[in-house]
């Protein structure tokens, strides 16, 4: 084995290297950063600092070509800005992708890279240029959930290539031609697409392996095999007779608006027909999702988004409908990663979980609750929907089986208002960050206040030291009962250097919006307790701006999901 590990600044290859290194023990594992410091005796931020970049770089691939030399097999995880064209014909490029990637990442442990930009646009840009380039040279894409911490059996058959998944489709790219053998025992379907791969080498790969379970789909004016399922855009012209022949043959629909969709395929009879329109909000959502319902075994509805709000509605779909499609290198956002695919039950449960709010694809709840309701022969998943949604949809939601909930912003006060029967806590916060739904009854908790005050005890935090609340929205009741002496202060006025404060300890509990504001200049405090674990928090950046310590809110978010199972364990 000769790997190397890639992936954008702070995606967590380090770690992931540890776990590898479990998974396959008689291989050599090495970081590059650490054996750079090892080498040079110096720290990576005081190489930055000394002699730049460039000269780091140039370190960087000499260690790595010294490594590659010394060990037979090996393990190796590059830094982000390692240049790819340096890699030998014969490594295995492994792509460590998050969903998170996107959003960007501060960092208040490692140098800073282009301080013309603010550390935010910083890591942007570099995700812009790196981004294509991981994608091209990479032979394998891991999109590994948010969160994960230790190794795990789902993770281990993924890293390890030892899955198989018969439910969903795989959609092959020119690049992985190569690795098909591979891909095959992997999945039981193989979508061919003629816009990614010339109809030539389609041609080439069904004569390949005629028995396997091929999808042909054409999406140029140009013939297919035959003696395959094929799957023809709505807008290709000139479908051959025979294929209306076959009722396993699919016509594909990817007008963007749903009203239109539907009017295109209404002609459509004796083929199955896979709508996927552009779907924004949940009313459109429900359009698609009753029309596939009145005829399931002939209907496939795919809704895309630009932002991957519908995963969730895809993980599900593996239970009421024929064609489901696990992502690949099309990166398409809604599309269930293999991981989000692998940790469904075989048979639909009677009830799932989710976490609610927006935004949420940060979430780390699915991956913490993930053995919790595998244990329940469930799955924990991921729903983005505003308060409107929230209002109007969640009573949907309970009846296609939403029975356990976690509740995040900003939607902790409206869970109290709809819930039916309320813990004490719920009621002396008027919020709920924890709901369990069973027949027309909403029951409700709070198990914020649990993880705040196991996040104060973390910090040392005491009530002589001066200390400022900036923002709080449905925590704020929660932190004035634990904090009663602190400070609260509005993040969006600004306006609290008319009190004349020097906090040492900001307790940040504000989103990063347009509106959020930072604290007064003349505020500097020794420690900055972030309720955010978000990588790219404001609070995060605040501490780095002061140049203070940071805590951020993952004890509070560790501590009150545990509290939270053992209420959903609750008779």
């Amino acid at each position: 084995m000769k790997k190397v590990i890639i992936g954008h600044r702070g995606v967590g290859k380090t770690e992931l290297l540890k776990r590898h290194s479990n998974y396959f023990s008689n291989v050599t594992h090495a970081d590059l950063d650490l054996e750079i410091e090892k080498a040079s005796g110096k720290s990576i931020a005081t190489i930055f600092a000394k002699h730049g970049e460039e000269y780091f770089r140039k370190l960087e691939i000499e260690t790595f070509n010294e490594l590659a030399s010394q060990y037979q097999n090996y393990v190796i995880s590059l830094g982000a800005g390692f240049d790819l064209n340096q890699l030998n014909a014969q490594d295995e490029v492994l792509f460590v992708s998050r969903i998170t990637d996107q959003m960007g990442r501060i960092f208040i442990d490692r140098p800073r890279l282009d301080k013309t930009f603010d550390p935010l646009e910083e890591f942007q840009q570099r995700f812009i240029k790196r981004q294509p380039l991981y994608q091209n040279r990479s032979d394998t894409v891991y999109f590994m959930p948010e969160g994960i911490e230790s190794e795990n059996e789902l993770e281990k058959i993924i890293i390890t290539k030892n899955y198989h998944i018969s439910e969903a489709i795989y959609t092959l790219a020119n690049s992985e031609i190569s690795q098909l053998e591979l891909l095959k025992k992997n999945y039981g379907c193989i979508e061919l697409r003629s816009d990614l791969i010339s109809m030539d080498s389609i041609h080439d790969i069904v004569k390949t392996d005629t028995k396997f379970n091929w999808l042909v789909s054409v999406r140029t004016n140009e013939l297919p095999p035959t003696g395959v399922r094929l799957d023809f855009d709505i807008q290709i012209k000139n479908i051959s007779t025979h294929f209306f022949e076959n009722n396993k043959n699919i016509i594909s629909c990817h007008e963007s608006n749903i009203g239109n969709a539907l009017d295109l395929v209404k002609n459509y009879k004796d083929v199955h027909i896979k709508l996927s329109p552009r779907v924004e909000n949940f009313e459109d959502l429900l359009i698609g999702h009753n029309w596939q319902q009145a005829a399931p075994q002939s209907r496939s509805f795919l809704p895309r988004s630009e932002t991957g709000k519908w995963v969730w509605f895809r993980q599900l779909s593996k239970y009421w409908q024929n064609l489901n499609f696990v992502r690949n290198r099309t990166n398409l956002a809604d599309q269930p990663s293999q991981y989000q695919w692998l940790c469904l039950p075989v048979e639909r449960p009677n009830h799932f979980a989710a976490v609610l709010g927006s935004p949420v694809s940060f979430s780390r709840s699915p991956e913490i609750h993930q053995n919790y309701f595998n244990e329940k022969k469930s799955f924990f998943t991921a729903i983005e929907l505003t308060e409107a949604e929230f209002l109007n949809y969640f009573s949907w939601l309970t009846d296609i089986g939403l029975k356990y909930v976690a509740v995040t912003s900003p939607l902790k006060k409206l869970a109290f208002k709809l819930s039916t029967k309320s813990s004490d806590y719920a009621k002396k916060f008027a919020s709920a960050n924890t709901l369990i739904c069973k027949g027309t009854e909403i029951y409700s908790e709070n198990t914020d206040w649990l993880g705040f005050q196991k996040m104060i005890q973390d910090s040392n935090g005491n009530n002589k030291m001066p200390v400022a609340v900036w923002g709080g929205g449905g925590t704020l009741q929660m932190m004035k009962s634990v904090l009663p002496k602190a400070h609260f202060f509005s993040s969006r006025e600004n306006t609290a250097d008319t009190f004349n404060l020097a906090p040492e300890l900001v307790i940040w509990a504000a989103p990063r919006t347009s509106l959020t504001k930072y604290p007064p200049e003349t505020w500097q405090p020794k420690l900055v307790l972030d309720l955010n674990y978000l990588e790219n928090s404001m609070g995060l950046e605040y501490a780095q701006k002061k140049s203070c310590s940071y805590l951020s809110g993952l004890s509070m978010f560790k501590t009150q999901a545990l509290y939270q199972q053992k209420y959903w364990s609750t008779p």
